[in-house]
């Protein structure tokens, strides 16, 4: 199995070649923009952004699998936009809890998107209030 490191390195080589000089590569944004990156940066992003991504799927996975319909994307007192709505709430994975929306995103929501999801349990939200992770 590849560790982060590998995959970082794999891709690290695969930049190089497609590289303007071999230390800068140009990359289309969502808009059409082109920008450039430093092949290290844009290589860190990418295998940190699908770190999160696989984080995230896995968490999901587990859910199902332990018979949690529930879970939580993590609070950072984030102040960017994209974020500010999903952070610290409780998402129902199946879309079939009446008291939380469904998961019906992928993390990460940006490139350097820290959030992260974990499995929590009705029990425990009844516990302390449903209402206070909706």
């Amino acid at each position: 199995m590849k560790t982060p490191i590998d995959e970082l390195e794999a891709l690290r080589a695969e930049l190089i070649e497609e590289s303007i000089d071999g230390e800068r590569i140009t990359i289309v944004d969502k808009n059409g923009k082109p920008r450039k990156y430093k092949i290290k940066d844009y290589a860190e992003l990418c295998v940190y952004t699908e770190a999160i991504r696989a984080q995230a799927d896995a968490t999901v996975n587990i859910a199902i699998e332990v018979e949690s319909d529930l879970v939580q994307v993590s609070n950072h007192f984030t102040n960017c936009e994209v974020c500010a709505e999903i952070e610290g709430r409780v998402f129902s994975v199946s879309g079939n809890d009446p008291d939380f929306d469904p998961y019906d995103f992928t993390l990460p929501l940006h490139p350097r998107c820290k959030h992260t999801l974990t499995v929590v349990f009705r029990e425990l939200l009844e516990k302390y209030g449903v209402e206070n992770y909706q």
